[in-house]
């Protein structure tokens, strides 16, 4: 796989596929750890409902607090 760019994240690999969308493990220079990143299908980019499960889907990992998940609020 060539090396892609997702705005700032650098790819390294796809880890999954789903109906709304593809996700990679990718290089977050900006907090210099390995993020997973999730891209919505172009074909559900017009559809305001998938968006906005797509954005409460986005909103859950920052609402989890737990002594063994790493946030970056800490």
């Amino acid at each position: 796989m060539p090396e892609e760019q997702i705005g700032r994240y650098r790819i390294l690999e796809q880890i999954a596929a789903g109906s709304q969308g593809i996700v990679y493990r990718a290089f977050s220079p900006d907090t210099n750890r390995v993020v997973a990143v999730k891209v919505l299908h172009p074909n559900f980019a017009a559809d305001e409902t998938y968006i906005h499960r797509f954005q409460r889907e986005a909103t859950i990992p920052a609402s989890i607090d737990h002594p063994h998940i790493r946030s970056r609020r800490r």
